[in-house]
């Protein structure tokens, strides 16, 4: 379905965040079918951004069979090659008839967008939501999709298992800046006229930006809703990080020196379905606001962690403020509290852990 609507406006602003967030609501239910359990996990990159290719047993790119297989092997050709290790590996797994069943393929590349350009994408306001769309799709989405390379960076991506991991994380984006107000939560789609459908199903766009009343994605059931929501990684040092950059002005995030990160081509992005216009407005947005202002070096990385998230954590400046206290610990002290600040920095984990969502049926919830 993915690959045959590409073309057809999902991938446009009217469409994009609504309809994907439609369509990983449709093939979670299709799991839960097999297994009531299931929900749909999403992969937070950005914690892991200059760290992102690892191959560990732990690690999501691992060739055990918890993990997704690693990189394309590649000959001379520059092109992306099939992925040969893993479950998803050459004579494991073959690609659907639009994609005339060829190999899963890969080529990593680069970095990928850092925790601070999440922060600084979630940071535009209600009026602001083109920018906020376009640097979600073009700036975050699309750049990540080519990072990996290969099957993801083309029209039959939905073919590849990381697919959903990728863009439940993306909705996940959305539905943290929709979080912030009423304001947020209606942001443009309560605008489009509502005789204005999605392709492949009867929704309005305006119909789907209420995580907490999602309808049914099979048509036939309006009377049905769902509740997703989403849990916030679990890492220590994620809580710490989001902490400190939200007392920040956007002008002090913008200055934290960090690794750089590339961006989408011209061609990928054209590839992707953005527009000439639009490829010129994500340009400007990149490099006014999610670039670093100051690049550092690999070798200028600290700690084991820092290199992982692109930066030095200790680098972001820290406003301490009293209410931070614990309530029930007047005797802890600020340089006592930064001490057990920074102890949830080393223990923050290198292995891979997916974060989780959950599916309610609101109908069953009622009775």
């Amino acid at each position: 379905m993915h690959s045959r609507l590409f073309d057809t406006g999902i991938h446009d602003k009217q469409q994009f965040l609504p309809w994907h967030r439609w369509f990983l609501l449709r093939y979670e239910n299709f799991l839960r079918k097999v297994d009531c359990r299931v929900t749909l996990p999403y992969w937070d990159w950005s914690l892991f951004a200059s760290g992102v290719w690892r191959t560990g047993i732990d690690d999501i790119w691992s060739n055990k069979p918890w993990g997704l297989g690693g990189n394309g092997q590649r000959k001379k050709s520059r092109r992306a090659g099939c992925v040969k290790s893993g479950r998803f590996g050459q004579r494991k797994w073959r690609l659907t008839p639009s994609a005339r069943r060829g190999c899963l393929r890969r080529r990593f590349s680069g970095r990928a967008p850092d925790i601070i350009a999440l922060h600084l994408t979630k940071a535009h306001s209600p009026r602001e939501f083109t920018e906020f769309e376009l640097d979600v799709r073009a700036n975050l989405h699309d750049a990540f999709h080519c990072r990996i390379g290969g099957t993801m960076c083309a029209h039959n991506s939905a073919n590849a298992p990381e697919f959903f991991l990728h863009h439940a994380h993306i909705d996940k984006i959305w539905a943290d800046w929709q979080a912030k107000s009423n304001d947020h939560m209606e942001a443009y789609f309560t605008t489009v006229p509502r005789h204005v459908q999605m392709e492949g199903n009867d929704f309005h766009p305006s119909d789907y930006i209420d995580t907490f009343n999602l309808p049914h994605p099979n048509v036939d059931r309006y009377d049905d809703y769902i509740c997703v929501m989403y849990q916030d990684p679990a890492h220590p040092l994620y809580k710490e990080i989001t902490r400190r950059l939200e007392k920040l002005s956007t002008r002090e995030v913008r200055n934290i020196p960090r690794q750089y990160f590339p961006p989408a081509t011209t061609r990928q992005l054209r590839r992707l379905g953005v527009k000439k216009k639009e490829r010129r407005h994500a340009r400007k947005l990149l490099k006014k606001e999610l670039e670093p202002k100051k690049i550092i070096r690999k070798s200028q990385l600290r700690k084991e962690y820092d290199k992982l998230l692109g930066f030095n954590f200790e680098a972001i400046p820290f406003r301490f403020i009293s209410r931070d206290l614990p309530a029930r610990n007047t005797s802890l002290t600020y340089d006592r509290w930064l001490a057990r600040s920074r102890n949830a920095a080393e223990m923050f984990s290198e292995d891979l852990e997916f974060s989780r969502r959950a599916n309610i049926s609101k109908s069953y919830i009622t009775n």
